[in-house]
């Protein structure tokens, strides 16, 4: 199982194994947290969200695209990426898309 250590915002995540882990198609979150006066909260999430199992809606990926391509990208550059993309069925040569990306 492939464990990572976070700190955030001042407070030190310690991994622990899956104790029943999914099969290796499958992934799964899990996140169990431990208040200061003892309480226990988990929830697991099943399927990872875009999964066949659970599909995120066509809006919701541009709003995921959106964000973080205009963290990195000029708003133009991600406008043209996602525009490409919108239409790849009729993307007669993948250079398009490639110089799209890097230009």
């Amino acid at each position: 199982a492939r464990l990572v250590v976070l700190i955030l915002h001042g407070f030190l995540m310690h991994p622990v194994a899956d104790p029943d882990p999914p099969p290796q198609t499958q992934f799964r979150g899990r996140i169990a947290v431990e208040t200061t006066d003892g309480s226990k909260i988990q929830t697991v999430q099943e399927h990872n969200r875009g999964s066949l199992e659970n599909p995120m809606a066509r809006e919701v990926i541009k709003a995921k695209f959106n964000a973080n391509a205009e963290a990195f990208l000029p708003a133009d550059k991600a406008a043209s990426i996602r525009s490409v993309v919108a239409d790849l069925e009729a993307l007669k040569n993948v250079r398009d898309l490639v110089d799209c990306c890097i230009a």
